[in-house]
């Protein structure tokens, strides 16, 4: 069990997955684990008793960088990405960069893209010439 007063930037987190236990939705910490874009071995798992409730938690946050549907049914995953609002969706995996797709965040998880086309076109300047002979 490990436990911290409150999550921050400056917190160090454990260098191994570790399970909290006991950690109940109304606690102030399950509470900020469910609610921030955090970038540590937290993974939060909440029983849910159907599509539209976990759709409505998952888009109950000012974030939306990623968001993953764990589910063998393709066309139940491509239904539940449809409504989630989220730049980046996977199915049965997270975290895994495919270059020529969009790497891109809604909300407060940024503004623009990288990888692909649509990232290259944020590192570049177009410029138009418009000239008369």
């Amino acid at each position: 069990l490990w436990r911290a007063p409150a999550l921050s930037r400056a917190a160090p987190f454990p260098r191994a997955p570790r399970r909290l236990r006991q950690c109940q939705e109304t606690t102030a910490l399950s509470q900020q684990i469910l609610s921030e874009e955090i970038f540590g071995p937290i993974l939060p798992v909440l029983a849910v008793d159907s599509d539209a409730e976990a759709l409505e938690r998952m888009n109950d946050t000012a974030f939306g960088l990623t968001a993953s549907v764990w589910t063998r049914d393709d066309e139940r995953a491509e239904s539940m990405a449809a409504e989630l609002d989220a730049g980046t969706i996977f199915q049965n995996r997270c975290d895994y960069l495919e270059p020529s797709l969009p790497w891109t965040g809604v909300r407060d998880s940024g503004k623009g893209s990288t990888l692909s086309r649509y990232g290259f076109h944020g590192l570049t300047r177009r410029k138009a010439l418009h000239f008369r002979r």
